[in-house]
């Protein structure tokens, strides 16, 4: 705050500029904004500073008249509004203050720049190209422009049209003029990819084509321009077994392709033969282990069997009781031996029928066909597989 006496010298002089301009003018008291003009100078005199400044306010309100600008900055300086006193002074020069009085405004607006470099950044920003689009912390501003900030870093953000959006966070101390220059980089144009034809002949009329899983069109399918590049090809039709082809399209030439679709004759029946031939092998290996069983039984038998050829048996049975039980021994010897044999026969031919059906049905199980499709001209398709 400047002191009694040098507000009472400001004043003095504030009354003499006031003057300026105004003679041969009609009377002072006859225009509303200078009268507001008279009354803000009474006020600034008496020390009531906030009133002095809405009046010179409304004065430029109603006359934009440098003398009221440089007056509201003056007072805004005193008042310790370092900020509005200098976009105050900016209108002030906008409204040609007269030569005469530019070392006034000169000594003001330094007394201003001291008083915001206490505790503001002066940021100066240019931009190029002109017109580009620019945000400071989010907030659209229009290059070149100076600001004062409370902050020491801001976010400044660039686009134009060719150009490449450029974001940076700019530093500015407290107390410092920062100049800054963005420059945004052309951007790249961006090359249109490279294209080349397709033509697809064949049958039946109006299947569906797709390309790389896109819809293409229907068959026949006249020179349509696509991508250059490897494709994937996909022609199907209700009734049809689809058909895919792996093509490769070259730039500014034509791919052509003929396809003729198989007719779908629908599933072929399972042969069924794997089932019941696994069904006769595990059988067959059954009847085979109990077949071994019986031979086994058989074999113990023949051991009591040829117990009974001890003298000592005949004797203790008897003639006619030795008779009796080697006769049953041997009767049950030759029931369990060809049992055994009966199994086994049966058993092996039911192994060897469950393998041979097995066998067979693997043999009939047929894989999808894969075909080449040969074509001339400018592309040419890979390979083809139809499922």
């Amino acid at each position: 705050m400047i002191g009694a006496a040098v507000r009472i010298m400001v004043v003095m002089l504030m009354l003499g500029v006031s003057g300026v301009g105004d003679r041969g003018a009609h009377a002072a008291e006859t225009k509303p904004a200078e009268r507001l003009h008279e009354a803000a100078v009474t006020a600034h005199r008496a020390g009531r500073l906030r009133q002095a400044i809405e009046l010179w306010r409304d004065a430029l309100k109603l006359d934009a008249n440098w003398k009221y600008a440089y007056n509201l900055a003056n007072t805004l300086y005193e008042s310790g509004d370092g900020k509005d006193a200098w976009a105050t002074l900016e209108r002030a020069d906008a409204l040609q203050t007269p030569e005469k009085y530019a070392g006034l405004v000169a000594e003001l607006r330094s007394k201003v720049r001291a008083l915001l470099f206490k505790d503001h950044a002066w940021l100066a920003l240019e931009v190029v190209p002109a017109g580009a689009r620019v945000t400071l912390d989010g907030v659209p501003v229009e290059p070149p422009f100076e600001v004062w900030l409370t902050t020491t870093e801001s976010t400044v953000e660039a686009v134009a049209e060719g150009f490449v959006t450029r974001t940076e966070r700019v530093k500015h101390p407290l107390g410092n003029r920062t100049e800054v220059r963005f420059a945004l980089a052309a951007a790249r144009p961006i090359e249109e990819p490279a294209r080349g034809t397709l033509r697809i002949d064949g049958g039946p009329v109006g299947a569906r084509v797709t390309m790389n899983g896109v819809e293409l069109g229907a068959l026949p399918m006249g020179p349509t321009s696509v991508l250059a590049g490897s494709a994937e090809i996909v022609v199907s039709h209700p009734g049809y077994v689809a058909a895919t082809f792996q093509v490769l399209v070259r730039a500014s030439l034509e791919t052509p392709l003929t396809v003729a679709l198989k007719r779908d004759v629908g599933p072929s029946a399972p042969n069924g033969l794997a089932t019941p031939g696994w069904v006769t092998l595990v059988s067959g290996i059954a009847v085979a282990g109990i077949g071994t069983g019986f031979y086994f039984w058989a074999d113990s038998t023949l051991d009591e069997l040829n117990a009974l050829n001890d003298p000592a048996t005949a004797v203790e049975l008897g003639f006619d009781g030795y008779r009796e039980r080697y006769n049953e021994v041997r009767g049950a010897l030759d029931d369990r031996l060809l049992a055994s044999q009966i199994l086994f026969a049966v058993g092996g031919v039911a192994v060897a029928t469950g393998i041979t059906l097995i066998l067979l049905d693997d043999a009939q199980a047929g894989d999808g066909n894969v075909h080449v499709v040969p074509i001339s001209g400018g592309g040419m398709v890979l390979g083809g597989a139809s499922f």
